[in-house]
């Protein structure tokens, strides 16, 4: 036992083992000498948290949950309803829920939105001149600047940038072991943002609705033309019974309801705003002074132990 002890002591007091706890001493010297650059780095950092907060702008976060539409809203489908040679498309659920979805930052439903609610103002309010009731170009150094660059000159926002708007801000979330799907999207006004993803939905399902209707009256008018110049009876009664089929599919198509997206969960949006969160952002200017502190206090202790040695 005794040589083995004499063995393990070297290794205990080995020139590594020394070098590492200098090291440490040395690190937690510069920390402590440093400790006053620590603090004032925290109280800076914790001083731009509480300007963040005092100035960002609030916005609240708006949900909806949609669906496919159950058959008990859509109503009876007959079978001819689901074929391709009726439709000229697949239909079910699932795919008109995908075909709802796709739709939301296309130009067409922007356009719906932009012609029916008026929401260019709202949303582009920045460029808005509510005396004069247009969009006036901006001013000020950038737009002087984008002049002298020789930059694309300014227009009115129109359906492409609510489009692309409706891109960045509306966020598609699926709801885990379900075929929902949570819309999202977040405004400075809370009523605003109820609004938005109540009147998206609303203008895209109709949207679809009309697409569905025109197709169905285009393939009845060609139901009709045939059924002039068949003379044959087996086919002209399986063209009569195609026909009627279609023609009660739309009449579902004019009853209402929901076509493409059920609404399982209508826009709501609680009553504290969802961002900034003030407790993150306290969190974070604090991490934020410590760390800087640190970095700082352990670059320049360390720098001077270098340059004393």
């Amino acid at each position: 036992m005794n040589a083995g002890t004499r063995q393990r002591e070297p290794a205990l007091s080995s020139p590594s083992a020394r070098e590492e706890t200098i090291e440490v001493a040395a690190i937690l010297a510069a920390l402590w000498r440093g400790k006053w650059l620590i603090l004032l780095s925290l109280i800076l950092c914790l001083a731009a948290a509480l300007l963040y907060l005092r100035f960002a702008t609030p916005e609240y976060r708006a949900r909806m949950v949609v669906g496919p539409v159950s058959p008990s809203l859509a109503g009876p489908m007959p079978p001819a309803f689901t074929l391709p040679a009726l439709l000229g498309r697949d239909s079910g659920g699932d795919k008109d829920l995908a075909r709802f979805l796709s739709m939301i930052d296309a130009v067409s439903s922007a356009r719906r939105l932009a012609r029916n609610h008026g929401l260019l103002p709202m949303v582009f309010a920045e460029d808005w001149d509510e005396e004069k009731q247009r969009f006036q170009p901006p001013s000020g150094p950038l737009a002087r600047l984008r002049d002298l660059l020789g930059l694309p000159g300014w227009t009115p926002p129109d359906a492409h940038d609510l489009a692309a708007y409706l891109g960045r801000k509306v966020t598609v979330e699926k709801l885990p072991e379900s075929g929902l799907r949570a819309l999202t999207f977040s405004h400075p006004q809370r009523d605003f943002a109820i609004r938005l993803l109540t009147l998206l939905h609303q203008e895209i399902d109709a949207q679809l609705r009309e697409e569905a209707i025109a197709r169905s009256e285009e393939r009845i008018l060609y139901l009709r033309e045939r059924l002039d110049s068949v003379t044959r009876n087996d086919q002209r009664q399986s063209l009569i019974a195609l026909l009627s089929e279609l023609e009660k599919a739309r009449m579902m198509l004019h009853a209402g309801g929901f076509h493409a997206a059920e609404i399982t969960d209508p826009a709501t949006a609680p009553s504290r705003p969802s961002t900034p969160k003030p407790a993150l952002v306290l969190l974070i200017g604090t991490l934020a002074g410590l760390v800087l502190g640190a970095a700082a206090a352990l670059g320049l202790g360390l720098g001077l132990d270098r340059l004393r040695a």
